[in-house]
């Protein structure tokens, strides 16, 4: 189906039930929720799927009412207003949750434990998913274990991140052997924040190239704004930033979406880096943001795009401390580590810019605790960045060539993200540089000359990888200025 089949199908689904008897009605309605929901409409298909579940709700079809009721919370968490959908979830599991166990209670439970994981209540997240497994196991419905799995592996990764790989792995089996559309976008999208937790960045463009295809086959708007959205991050790691750019206005910018959202506010900040302050403002301005931030993810949406502001308009102490306050957030679940290092890097780039340096210190800190538990190698280099900066702000320029010389190798190690590495080179410039930045009098190049004459230990490391660096093409416009990058 494509996106124009997805809108024709919900003109004609919804043109249906207008026409219908009360007892066709609610069906019919419900079917133009569904191709709403894949055209991108979430407006409308939160709209249609509501009427659906309260014509359900009157005609005392309770499962019929719970299966809508399910899709109608879909809609309503991905408008993002999560707490509302949990209320209106659990109503009406509370109303059959002691029926005969079938597909539409599995359904709402298995919605129930994916609303309750984004909301932060696991352990009530885990007792709705192994309830909705329980029943579709016994039932062997192959749509709902694909479910199941798939959010069972959310609320593990935390503590089990290669358990999360395994239950994600076979749900995106089960819904591929099955031909299940949207169960398999899920599997793809989920997968792609186990890899980044197993340190597997490099696995990640074979996901999601495979996953737009499917979703753009299927006529899947939502989902394809989604691995859209992947592909602009990437693009922004790589340095690709006038690809990210043109592929941005293939978003919906204009309806909340937390995949849109996330996507296209780190665009600002690039623009503001290229000296495109007016630019970066416009676009940061055209993002709609949820007024619920309910879901973690949109609370860190809601403070990326007031960091962002805050820099444009030549406020580094607050954009600091708004970049800490989200460090806090992402960090209570430290689900991507590349949010995390995302945060760390802003801290970063700030850190250098205000009098008070201590959050910086403490937030780095808590860097230093996570990688101790579980250490991947983009955070790692955002880690040693920030020390580098904070050592070089002390005065202290030998330790702080240590730790960026320590950055340098873990970001050339992972090999996939040459925007570290360009960062922490021009972070280690402008510490060596006299002015409001900075003290000392070298260059780019000669900073990577620096680290190149510390022939023992961590300056040898950094010295093989500045060479690495400079080997890459185009590693000469990134090592001069991060401004110029894509």
């Amino acid at each position: 189906m494509s996106l124009a089949a997805a809108d024709d199908a919900r003109r004609a689904f919804e043109s249906a039930a207008g026409l219908a008897g009360e007892e066709t009605r609610a069906p019919l309605l419900e079917r133009a929720g569904d191709a709403a929901r894949m055209a991108g409409d979430a407006v409308g298909a939160e709209r249609l799927l509501g009427d659906a579940r309260r014509l359900y709700d009157a005609a005392g079809e309770t499962h019929a009412a719970a299966r809508a009721a399910a899709r109608h919370a879909g809609a309503v968490w991905l408008a993002g207003r999560t707490n509302e959908a949990i209320v209106l979830a659990e109503a009406a599991y509370a109303a059959i949750g002691s029926d005969e166990p079938d597909e539409d209670i599995a359904a709402l439970a298995a919605e129930l434990g994916r609303l309750h994981f984004f909301a932060g209540n696991h352990e009530t997240a885990l007792e709705r998913i192994d309830a909705a497994l329980d029943i579709a196991e016994a039932r062997l419905d192959a749509a709902l274990i694909s479910t199941a799995l798939n959010t069972k592996a959310l609320i593990v990764s935390s503590r089990h991140p290669t358990v999360a790989h395994a239950l994600l792995r076979e749900s995106l089996t089960i819904a591929l052997d099955h031909d299940l559309a949207s169960e398999a976008l899920r599997a793809y999208n989920n997968l792609s924040g186990v890899l980044d937790r197993l340190d597997r960045l490099d696995e990640l463009g074979a996901l999601i190239q495979p996953a737009l295809e499917l979703a753009r086959r299927r006529g899947d708007r939502e989902w394809e704004q989604v691995f859209t959205g992947m592909t602009i991050e990437a693009y922004v790691r790589e340095g690709r930033w006038v690809e990210a750019l043109d592929l941005v206005e293939a978003l919906d910018l204009e309806q909340p979406d937390i995949s849109v959202a996330g996507a296209a506010l780190p665009l600002g900040e690039c623009l503001w880096e290229r000296g495109q302050p007016v630019d970066a403002r416009n676009l940061v301005d055209r993002v709609a943001m949820s007024e619920d931030t309910s879901d973690f993810q949109w609370e860190w949406c809601h403070s990326a795009k007031n960091r962002i502001l805050a820099q444009l308009d030549d406020r580094p102490e607050e954009a600091l401390r708004i970049a800490i306050d989200s460090f806090v957030v992402i960090t209570r679940f430290r689900l991507y580590d590349l949010m995390v290092a995302g945060e760390v890097s802003a801290i970063a780039r700030l850190a250098g810019d205000v009098g008070d340096r201590s959050p910086a210190v403490e937030a780095n800190r808590t860097v230093g605790a996570l990688l101790a538990d579980r250490a991947t190698r983009h955070l790692t280099a955002q880690h040693e960045r920030l020390a580098g900066v904070l050592a070089a702000a002390e005065g202290d320029h030998d330790e702080a060539i240590d730790h960026f010389a320590l950055g340098l190798a873990s970001a050339r190690n992972l090999g996939v993200v040459p925007l570290y590495e360009a960062q922490i080179l021009v972070d280690y410039a402008r510490s060596r540089r006299p002015g409001p930045h900075g003290r000392g009098a070298a260059a780019p190049r000669r900073g990577a000359g620096v680290l190149r004459r510390r022939r023992s230990g961590p300056g040898a490391r950094a010295h093989r990888t500045a060479r690495g660096i400079r080997r890459r093409r185009g590693a000469a416009r990134l090592v001069r200025s991060h401004r110029t990058l894509g």
